[in-house]
């Protein structure tokens, strides 16, 4: 299936450059008569001709290029008018995003062809009013898509920096907003060509955008459907032009604009490799992950047995997170590259399809995100996340139920209904971070990862959650891989500490020997210098007559 994208992306690119270049290809010019009307097919003729006689393969050669690069200008300038408006209406807010808002809504409850219709009547038929036309159609949507994406930016830090720097509101779109706008421009360009092409062809084919004698696929299909019986050729020839530009476009939708190109090279296992993949719950090696411009994981290669409790530790940025997710087979959307391998319960994720990896992970891996609030549906109640939690382990309700109740308290979470139905915003940010925590837990999975579980908890509620995470894991002899930045706090539970920075592992030590090399040795007195040694004598040395830092 990863080879479709691609295929489709190859095909559009063929199509639309025989599109673009086809009136240069035609042997007759668009208007030539060569035949009587609805000719057969010829030596001169290759389709036949038309309602007129025209040479139908000419006109087809020829019918493509006003069509795509006036989708090409609609969906450029849809995104110029809707991305400056979403923009701005985001960072000034107040009645100006009122007012556009109400607009957009507007626009959005107008279907399409109505729309068409509106514009048609006011400004004449012509390109002119289906590329209006187009552009109104594509406008509320990018602008509503641009808007979140600009909110979502203005909350990152960089953005309140730049404005303490005093920059003007066109130095943040230009430096700070528009470049982190433009993976989602690229994700959404290929659906808007799309949506731009099938609205100029069907503005053609009801006559409201190209006229005669200008050669359009779509204004082809109109004028020649009452000689289909007699010459199919001029008929089909647009309708398969344009089926060969659609769907190729969209098959390359599926991957090539937003997931990047991954490549994997995974190593042969030998037959020790073999056993120790055997006695381990999860399994790295030579692990790296690469985007176009960074490593964030270096080949890495670590093993996490049955019953171990590991901590990973780092400071912030050194590729824990990343990990933590490559373990379950989640990579950023950028990446170019994937070497190595990743044995999780046995099997090699990048041998086996989508469908078994996701049955892999709700099996037998539980997972507590750093931010549970991004990672739980708003409009889903705590009860109905549990009980789909439970349903993909395999639980049955008396099971769940038991759980739930038992770990609930554990942790002093209440466990009544009326808590259960309590929506994620309706929680603190602690509760919350233990429900996952109960969630990820749930049926006892063989692997437990933790990004930072304890991350929105106090000290005591910190100390309770990590004690019930140890003795759950160990009577049920689940491994665990946790991050954490609190190395003490870590060091209670843990059997084995792994240290990150820069994208390496660059330490794996256990527990015990990790935290004996930390502990400083006592400093006594008579080694500092000019300090005098305890004496037996009566008189102690280092009072103050005798000390050497008396005054």
């Amino acid at each position: 299936m990863r080879k479709w994208p691609y295929a489709g992306f190859v095909f559009f690119s063929l199509m639309a450059f025989i599109g673009l270049i086809g009136p240069w290809l035609a042997p007759y010019a668009i208007d030539e008569i060569r035949d009587m009307p609805f000719a057969a097919p010829n030596s001169t003729a290759w389709m036949g001709t038309d309602y007129l006689g025209a040479d139908v393969f000419s006109r087809l050669l020829s019918g493509g290029q006003q069509l795509l690069l006036l989708a090409c200008l609609s969906v450029l300038l849809a995104w110029l008018l809707g991305g400056l408006l979403g923009m701005l209406a985001a960072l000034k807010g107040r009645w100006i995003e009122r007012m556009l808002l109400a607009l957009a809504d507007i626009l959005l409850s107008i279907p399409g062809l109505l729309l068409l219709t509106l514009v048609v009547t006011v400004s004449g038929r012509g390109y002119t009013a289906a590329v209006v036309a187009a552009i109104l159609v594509m406008v509320p949507d990018i602008f509503r898509l641009v808007r979140a994406a600009t909110l979502q930016q203005l909350q990152q830090d960089y953005v309140d920096m730049a404005r303490c720097r005093g920059e003007s509101l066109a130095a943040i779109l230009c430096r700070e907003i528009m470049p982190n706008l433009l993976p989602l421009l690229s994700a959404d360009i290929g659906l808007r060509l799309l949506a731009a092409i099938f609205i100029l062809a069907t503005a053609s084919f009801l006559g409201l955008a190209a006229q005669q004698p200008l050669a359009d696929w779509g204004l082809m299909i109109m004028e020649n459907r009452q000689g289909l019986l007699f010459q199919p050729w001029a008929t089909l020839a647009p309708i398969f032009a344009i089926l060969l530009l659609l769907i190729p476009l969209n098959l390359s939708l599926d991957g090539l604009f937003v997931s990047a190109r991954r490549r994997y090279a995974p190593p042969v296992a030998s037959f020790s490799h073999a056993q120790s993949i055997a006695d381990s719950r999860l399994n790295i090696q030579q692990l790296s992950v690469e985007l176009p411009e960074q490593t964030l994981i270096n080949t890495v290669s670590l093993q996490i047995k049955r019953g171990e409790i590991a901590a990973l530790v780092g400071t912030s940025g050194s590729g824990k997170s990343t990990l933590l997710r490559a373990a379950l087979g989640l990579f950023p959307d950028t990446t170019t590259a994937i070497r190595g391998e990743v044995w999780l319960a046995g099997q090699s994720l990048f041998s086996i399809n989508a469908q078994a990896l996701r049955k892999l992970r709700a099996r037998h891996v539980g997972f507590v995100p750093q931010d549970p609030r991004l990672s739980m549906v708003p409009s889903q109640t705590l009860g109905a996340y549990l009980r789909w939690m439970a349903a993909r382990r395999g639980l049955t309700d008396a099971q769940r139920d038991q759980q739930v109740t038992s770990h609930f308290r554990q942790l002093g979470l209440p466990d009544d209904a009326a808590f259960l139905r309590r929506y994620p915003h309706q929680i603190s940010g602690g509760q919350l971070q233990r429900v996952m925590a109960v969630a990820a837990m749930l049926g006892y999975p063989g692997l437990l990862l933790m990004d930072e579980p304890t991350s929105a908890l106090d000290g005591l509620s910190t100390q309770a959650v990590m004690h019930w995470i140890a003795s759950t894991a160990r009577a049920h002899q689940m491994s665990v891989l946790f991050v954490a930045h609190d190395l003490p706090q870590a060091s209670q539970i843990a059997d084995r500490i792994l240290v990150m920075s820069e994208g390496e592992v660059v330490e794996q030590q256990s527990t015990q020997a990790f935290c004996a090399r930390l502990i400083p040795r006592p400093v006594s007195a008579c080694s500092m210098p000019g300090c005098l040694a305890p004496s037996l004598s009566r008189k102690p040395p280092l009072l103050r007559s005798s000390c050497v830092l008396r005054p």
